[in-house]
């Protein structure tokens, strides 16, 4: 008999369900739907518990308390767009490049 491992749940990404569900949400809401924890762990497929240390760091995209935490579909999306960055492939526009003095100068 095969061997069956419980999964934690709080540690596991959000599911099928999850994704499918915060993408009916955001359909239907736009840029002010309001998600829970398990719907933007299934967008980012990050574990729950990995979103959840994000917020409690202080490092993860804004959220609204009010008895539980929910993110604004507007907020998860500024958060991820403060984290791109250019890659060393991607030509830089010299306008963005600090001016003399600036870093390292």
């Amino acid at each position: 008999m095969a061997r069956r491992t419980l999964v934690d749940q709080t540690k596991a990404p959000g599911g099928a369900a999850d994704l499918a569900e915060a993408q009916g949400i955001i359909k239907a809401r736009g840029a002010d739907a309001l998600l829970t924890t398990r719907h933007v762990s299934a967008l980012l497929n990050k574990a729950v518990a990995t979103v959840r240390d994000w917020r409690t760091r202080g490092i993860g995209p804004r959220y609204i308390r009010r008895g539980t935490c929910v993110y604004r579909w507007a907020d998860v999306e500024a958060w991820l767009a403060d984290g791109a960055v250019n890659t060393t492939d991607q030509p830089v526009n010299p306008r963005d490049l600090p001016e003399e003095g600036g870093i390292g100068g």
